[in-house]
């Protein structure tokens, strides 16, 4: 059995000057035109789209985790655990119409392949879920992490997570065997 996808032949116009940047950027990132063209696609549908409609906003790093700094921790406590209940929930029923263990990872899979904040691995198998992240913004980000993430698989799947954190990384983990049904 093939586990290709069917993929559509698709014709569109683009300018020359577009065209020329994108033979640049897939010869410079070694991949084909339409290699990169599907990646851009991948990252439009999966979160460019949704997360517009959320108002994100884009800020440098470095400017980002200056305003962390000047935050103390208790602060960074109640403003990870208040958004954590609201946001992640609100944009996992956008996204996907439902809540549950498989759109609650794919929720945190798509904030680390796009948001730029940090990288996550996903390990879920078993019932055992563990989720590492792994950023460059300082322990204040990982303050916030370990209290946003934990607040929303509490809120989503009403387990409330185990973590260990460093300064750079965060490891969240959870069983999903024994817990409560959601009604």
């Amino acid at each position: 059995m093939s586990t290709k996808k069917r993929t559509v032949l698709r014709t569109v116009r683009l300018s020359q000057d577009l065209d020329d940047l994108l033979r640049n950027d897939a010869e410079e990132s070694g991949t084909t035109v339409n290699g990169l063209i599907n990646r851009i696609m991948t990252k439009y549908l999966e979160w460019d789209r949704h997360i517009e409609k959320f108002k994100f906003v884009s800020i440098a790093r470095e400017t980002f985790r200056s305003f962390l700094d000047k935050i103390d921790d208790a602060d960074v406590e109640k403003i990870a655990t208040d958004m954590g209940s609201k946001m992640p929930v609100a944009i996992t029923f956008f996204w996907f119409k439902k809540l549950n263990l498989e759109t609650v990872l794919k929720t945190i899979s798509n904030y680390g392949k796009y948001s730029g904040l940090q990288t996550n691995e996903i390990t879920a198998n078993d019932g055992n879920c563990i989720i590492t992240f792994y950023h460059e913004l300082g322990a204040k980000w990982s303050i916030f992490l370990k209290y946003f993430i934990c607040q929303f698989v509490k809120t989503a799947l009403g387990i409330t997570p185990k973590t260990e954190i460093t300064d750079d990384l965060v490891l969240v983990s959870f069983n999903t065997t024994n817990r409560k049904a959601r009604t």
